[in-house]
């Protein structure tokens, strides 16, 4: 091992020791492969420096890449959404196999773990509705993976997500982009995105009829207190029930123009919340609890200013998972008042 300064610290280095703060808490894990979002965290901290494995720099240099690699990709996939996007805003016809394309991208970012891991890395306010669309086809074709769906399902679950909001294209930006609230009459506005994304894909003979009822039905929930047309349970497709839960997680974890992200937990907690009247309950289930298993061995950040690592997950409540703050262990299932406010995904 070698000691390096953070400021010497290069992407796809891999630290031999735990970092602690000054008071014993472990920031980052020994073990954890540097991103530059970690190396940006420790100088946060007043890190000056750490101990690094010494490898051939070719292993280094090799996964440094292989980061590189999925946020060029990753930018280049946002790019072309926003092409295709802001093409119809100009009513313009849908490129159908661009879109398919696309679809099968984010289909194989989801076959890698690691790379879903970095989309808490990529995320970037300024790109919200494109990249929310690209997070929602990768979050449900890995969604639909969990649930046991075939091939032709989760290819087919990766291009709803993709397109399931599409219909925003057609809505003013003034209103889309409003940085306050909005009036009850900018939000019936609003609703009418799922019949606009619906009627621009009718056009399209080659799409699976599947895929245009789950851009229609996304916003429907499960008790009928949905839009647009407040359908209940069996009537809404399992796709839509897919994307729903997806949905939220994404925008809840995402910084939106009219609010900031909070926490994964926060996000995972609002998922099981709904999941006892507005989502499909074993659909909610399968994601918050597969989800949540991200998460162990992270280090946290609490309301207080403290800061943890994520040990073991509570069976009964993955969103009060028990913690190391120090040198002590904390199940948060009983200490109600420390929430996490922030995760860092290593």
């Amino acid at each position: 091992m070698k000691r390096y300064s953070v400021f010497q610290l290069k992407e796809g280095m891999k630290l031999s020791k735990d970092v602690n703060s000054k008071s014993g808490a472990t920031l980052v894990p020994k073990g954890v492969i540097l991103s530059k979002k970690t190396i940006k965290f420790l100088i946060n901290w007043g890190i000056k420096s750490v101990l690094i494995e010494e490898e051939e720099e070719q292993i280094t240099r090799g996964r440094g890449h292989s980061q590189a690699k999925f946020k060029k990709e990753y930018f280049e996939t946002t790019e072309k959404v926003i092409s295709f996007m802001e093409g119809l805003k100009g009513s313009k016809a849908i490129e159908l196999d661009e879109v398919k394309e696309i679809a099968q991208e984010l289909v194989t970012y989801s076959d890698d773990i690691n790379s879903v891991k970095l989309l808490t890395e990529v995320k970037d306010k300024d790109y919200y509705t494109y990249q929310h669309s690209i997070n929602v086809g990768i979050y449900a074709s890995l969604l639909g993976r969990w649930l046991g769906y075939c091939t032709n399902d989760i290819k087919n679950l990766s291009l709803a997500g993709l397109l399931h909001d599409i219909g925003k294209t057609q809505i003013p930006d003034e209103v889309l982009l409003k940085p306050e609230s909005l009036t009850d009459k900018e939000f019936e506005i609003i609703k009418n995105h799922p019949i606009y994304g619906y009627e621009l894909l009718k056009p399209c003979e080659d799409l699976s009829p599947e895929i245009n009822i789950a851009v229609l039905q996304h916003h429907e929930r499960e008790n009928g207190s949905g839009y647009p047309f407040g359908i209940t349970g069996e009537k809404i497709h399992s796709y839509s029930k897919i994307i729903s839960v997806v949905d939220i997680f994404d925008a809840i974890t995402s910084n939106r123009v009219y609010k900031g992200r909070n926490s994964p937990f926060e996000a995972i907690r609002e998922v099981r919340d709904k999941s006892f009247q507005d989502l499909n309950p074993e659909i909610a289930y399968t994601f918050f609890k597969r989800i949540s298993e991200f998460f162990v061995g992270s280090t946290v950040i609490f309301n207080d200013g403290s800061i943890g690592k994520i040990v073991f997950l509570n069976k009964n409540d993955p969103t009060r998972p028990l913690v190391q703050i120090e040198d002590k262990f904390v199940d948060l299932s009983k200490h109600k008042n420390r929430e996490i406010i922030d995760v860092m995904v290593f």
